[in-house]
Parts: C-alpha cells; structure tokens; sequence
C-alpha cells in the first residue's frame, strides 16, 4: 500500500495527502487503511489526531487495529489528557478489545494518581 511505504520511509506528510486524497476522490478508507494511517500518526508522536481517527474507526463499526497501544497512551499522557484513555478505554471494552481496554485504563489511572500527587505537593508548597 502507498500509503504505509511513506510511512515507514518516514514521509509523513505524503502519508496525509494520500489520505486526504483517497477522502477527496469518494475512496472510503477501509479497516486495513485506518490502521495504517492511525499507526503512521503514533509513529509521528500525532497521538491526539490518532485518536480521533480511531474513535471514528470505532463509530464505523469497524474492529479495532492492533497498534503499540502503551506508545499511544504514552504520548496522549505526556499532553496531560487524562478524560482520552478513559473515553477510548470503555469503547474498547464495548467493541470487545478488553486487554486494549486494561492498558488504557491502567494508563488513566496512572495520571489521576500522578495528577493527585501534583496537586497536593503544589498545595504543601505554599505552606514552606
């Protein structure tokens, strides 16, 4: 697929306009051309616009891709986004993907106790 050979030889952006050239000519992307465009997106640290593609995959009906979720909820916690992996992580469980579904979760959960922690060594602080 000309898409994913962009993708790999790290030509980003050709990725994108083949993608929004396959929009542009009435070419409904399938299952197989989501995950390549969403993997191509992790890959480019475009976590937050991988999202989107893949909650729209799943709005599709279409089954979730196998991706490095853990690089995926990596990136979208360095943006200090804590509502995405649990969004993601309950359609998951829906759609059936229930190990993707623990690793978000567990990721979500992992910034609440990490954004609890912030927040109390921020008000200890006003008291040194």
């Amino acid at each position: 697929m000309i898409m994913k050979s962009y993708f790999v030889t790290k030509n980003h952006e050709m990725g994108h306009v083949v993608w929004d050239e396959m929009h542009q000519k009435g070419c409904c992307p399938d299952d197989n051309s989501y995950t390549v465009f969403i993997g191509g997106l992790i890959r480019q640290d475009s976590s937050g616009e991988a999202c989107k593609y893949l909650v729209e995959m799943l709005e599709k009906g279409m089954k979730a891709p196998q991706l490095d979720y853990n690089k995926f909820a990596s990136d979208i916690s360095k943006a200090g986004n804590i509502v995405i992996p649990e969004e993601i992580a309950g359609k998951m469980n829906f759609v059936g993907k229930f190990e993707v579904s623990n690793v978000l979760a567990s990721w979500a959960d992992m910034l609440k106790k990490s954004g609890k922690r912030r927040e109390s060594t921020k008000f200890a602080m006003q008291f040194t």
